[in-house]
């Protein structure tokens, strides 16, 4: 696949699962990588390629043969042609542009500096000022406490009722916005109780099909002449916040 002295373009993509290939971005490489943990956060589909996946498929050999496939289809007809498109000096234009957008939207973000100042502020900063809320007077803990005996006592009464979506046809594409309305009973509940949760699953229609990455999506519940939100395989969940004050 060379031709020359021309590099191949394996010498500078990274061909994996997560962890290491998050130094791809600093090091001028592009990601070819299964949506999961971080590339599943930053993927955006310029800054490298997502590897489809057949999570649903139980036969453990037919799923190594649609994600074999798959794997061999996107490098054959997306990334060796994209670094294989020279201009008149022999430079791959398209990959480089892509390499810059990488080094631009990913550069910042796989830094030490900005994971340990996001566990700060969004996980050790808040738990801190939790266990002080609730811990000072047991006040706190107190009504906690009789927020999850009130939820789990209320919770046979939840359940979907109806699920409305629109946005995508019989043949959903990748990338595609579906919009999803749930009518949910909360019973005795409200909507401030509960978070909900939409999962979308995918399953091949043929053998021949690939099984491409769903995503999910959560939301607080809305009031409206009925509660509505989103759904989930499991249904709406309690939402662990605040406990409501009398």
């Amino acid at each position: 696949m060379t031709s020359g002295n021309a590099p191949t373009f394996a010498s500078i993509m990274f061909l994996t699962g997560v962890g290491i290939p998050i130094l791809a971005a600093l090091n001028g490489g592009l990601n070819l990588s299964v949506l999961d943990g971080w590339w599943d956060e930053w993927y955006d589909g310029e800054n490298g390629w997502a590897i489809p996946t057949a999570d649903g498929v139980e036969d453990v050999d037919r799923r190594d043969d649609l994600e074999a496939a798959a794997l061999y289809d996107l490098i054959e007809n997306e990334v060796a042609p994209r670094f294989y498109d020279v201009d008149a000096s022999g430079v791959p234009t398209r990959w480089l542009e892509m390499v810059r957008h990488t080094l631009k939207s990913l550069g910042p973000k796989v830094l030490a500096t900005r994971m340990v100042r996001d566990y700060v502020r969004q996980l050790y900063a808040p738990a801190a000022a939790t266990a002080r809320a609730l811990n000072s007077d047991y006040a706190g803990a107190v009504d906690l406490a009789a927020w999850k005996k009130r939820v789990l006592e209320a919770w046979p009464g939840v359940r979907v009722e109806h699920v409305e979506s629109s946005g995508v046809g019989d043949s959903p594409e990748v990338g595609a916005l579906m919009s999803t309305r749930a009518f949910v009973a909360l019973g005795s509940l409200s909507p401030e109780d509960v978070e909900v949760q939409l999962v979308q699953s995918c399953s091949p229609p043929t053998p021949s099909s690939v099984w491409w990455p769903c995503r999910r999506a959560s939301r607080r519940a809305r009031a409206a002449p009925r509660p509505s939100g989103a759904r989930s395989r499991s249904g709406p969940r309690p939402r662990p916040g605040r406990p409501r004050r009398a």
